[in-house]
């Protein structure tokens, strides 16, 4: 099928793009910008450079798609000349013109939680009539109206008070439920409506998860370790008059505190609780984790590049499910690391069928020199800089493992992987490490890695079944700390991350913990700021050697 999408390479087109290239149609992208073009081939896209203020540049752009994806860019908030109200406007009215004269029979429109009044929304109005305008096509163009609720990625604009404050502030608050949404939920809807046949004129509603501001202080603060976090409902004419100050736009800012306002006691989101929808995949503690990142101060500039992140053995288990985490945090792009292909692709697909698309398989098989090499090169014709390293990729090895009687052959096979393995995959791409602004290393260990547990008089038994496996994750842990403080004055961060005891294929399921849980510690580690630890063995706290 051919679509033609609008909103250039934004927070939802961009990996609803992805999407829709994956499962093989024909995607055009809509972009101003001519520097966008080899973005959008690079996805598998055909770029259309032109302007919405040019409806037969739409029309001629849209001719011959199965349907088209609409939004309207906001716009400069801070511009004190700017309309919201009539640009918007003026943007549906070439919409419908376009639609029009191009044949398209089916829309999908990007609206907004609020699009379902006129009254008491602030802001949000313009949804309303935007969709008044697009209700006028005739009545055989099928439009269905999305309607996403309160982005994850707008918290992000309340770090410069946190760190001045020490609070969240803004006109409302409390306990009340209310909707968020990540963009990749969205994309993700919107790919899997745009693609079915649908008729008449639609509305759905798009969430991914429903979390009081309470809740959200206390997720975000425990994110960036300020378990005190509160979020403080100020009065609307504080508000008001720190964003006039602030420079913004005197329509604007009024329509933004009357839409917060309409959020007190639940009335914005009347019309959502009477058509709930079905969650979608992101949770709020998963967006913590990007939030934290950018508190730290890690990639404000380098999000809009995206971190990279390669990840060994990454095609399931605890690898897997971090490449998801780090994916889905929007910021990050994560180099699948697999030794087979076909496992590896299946991975990508799964993601894929996730909505997550800033992922990409890397074959690499850590215990072959020349398998290493090729990934290097791979790698290196594709990023300028590796900002992130994680040695996941290991073996258990045939048990029982007592180290007096185990085979040596099977002795050094884990250490191949385990040791060997992660020490030549850091040597090969420490060059691209080195080119990144903030640098981290994280090796995958265990706490069977640890001596001083070893050494316990509460040390189970049970361990002596897993001794080569242990003495491999012992010598990472070494390999960790030598490392680190080769690199102690620089701007590297070097760690070894226990997941803690996991249900992974390698322990055949028996971890108590789900891989969720186990990938949240790697994560969080993963994305330390560079006055993060350094050169230690880490879990929820620092974890004896």
């Amino acid at each position: 099928m051919k679509f033609v999408l609008t909103g250039s390479l934004g927070h939802i087109s961009k990996p609803l793009a992805g999407i829709l290239v994956r499962q093989g149609h024909t995607v055009t992208v809509i972009s101003s910008n001519p520097g966008r073009v080899q973005a959008i081939e690079a996805l598998g896209a055909v770029p259309a450079i032109g302007s919405l203020e040019d409806p037969a540049f739409l029309a001629a752009t849209f001719k011959g798609a199965d349907a088209v994806y609409l939004m309207e860019p906001p716009g400069n908030f801070f511009d004190p000349n700017f309309d919201i109200h009539e640009h918007v406007a003026r943007l549906a009215r070439n919409f419908v013109e376009a639609v029009q004269n191009s044949g398209v029979r089916r829309v999908v429109h990007l609206s907004s939680i609020g699009a379902h009044t006129d009254k008491d929304n602030g802001l949000l109005k313009f949804h309303y009539n935007v969709e008044k305008i697009l209700g006028q096509l005739p009545a055989d163009v099928a439009i269905c109206f999305m309607r996403p609720v309160g982005f994850y990625y707008n918290l992000l604009g309340f770090i410069p008070v946190i760190r001045s404050q020490g609070a969240i502030l803004t006109n409302y608050g409390g306990n009340d439920k209310e909707p968020w949404v990540s963009p990749l939920d969205i994309a993700a809807t919107i790919a899997s409506t745009i693609t079915q046949p649908f008729e008449g004129r639609s509305v759905q509603y798009i969430a991914s998860d429903e979390c009081s501001p309470d809740e959200v202080a206390s997720i975000l603060g425990a994110a960036i370790g300020n378990p005190d976090l509160k979020w403080v409902a100020i009065p609307d004419e504080q508000l008001l008059n720190e964003m006039l100050a602030a420079g913004m736009n005197p329509t604007v800012a009024r329509g933004l505190v009357e839409m917060n306002a309409a959020r007190r006691g639940g009335r914005l989101y009347e019309d959502y609780f009477r058509h709930r929808p079905a969650l979608g995949k992101v949770k709020m503690t998963e967006f913590a984790n990007e939030f934290a990142a950018a508190y730290a101060g890690v990639g404000a500039g380098e999000r809009a590049a995206m971190r990279t992140v390669l990840i060994t053995g990454a095609n399931k288990g605890i690898g897997l499910e971090t490449a998801r985490q780090l994916a889905r945090m929007g910021g990050y792009f994560v180099y699948i690391g697999s030794r087979d292909k076909v496992k590896g692709e299946a991975a990508i697909n799964q993601l894929d069928s996730e909505g997550i698309t800033n992922v990409e398989l890397i074959l690499i098989d850590v215990a072959d020199d020349e398998s290493i090499r090729h990934a290097r090169e791979t790698l290196q014709a594709r990023i300028d800089a590796l900002d992130i390293l994680i040695n996941n990729a290991g073996i258990a090895g045939a048990q029982p493992q007592h180290i007096a009687t185990t085979d040596i052959r099977n002795l050094r096979a884990v250490f191949e992987t385990n040791f060997f393995g992660a020490v030549q995959t850091t040597q090969a791409f420490l060059p691209l490490l080195e080119r990144s602004a903030a640098p981290v290393i994280v090796n995958v260990s265990s706490e069977l890695g640890s001596l001083a547990r070893h050494s316990s008089a509460e040390r189970d038994p049970n361990w002596d079944n897993y001794d080569a496996y242990s003495c491999s994750k012992t010598a990472l842990n070494a390999f960790t700390l030598a490392l680190a403080n080769q690199f102690r004055s620089t701007k590297f961060r070097i760690n070894s991350v226990t997941p803690g005891f996991t249900a992974t294929d390698l322990n055949q399921h028996r971890g108590p913990q789900p891989v969720a849980e186990g990938a949240k510690h790697i994560v969080r580690h993963a994305i330390i700021g560079p006055d993060g630890p350094t050169g230690k063995f880490l879990k929820d706290g620092i974890v004896a050697w």
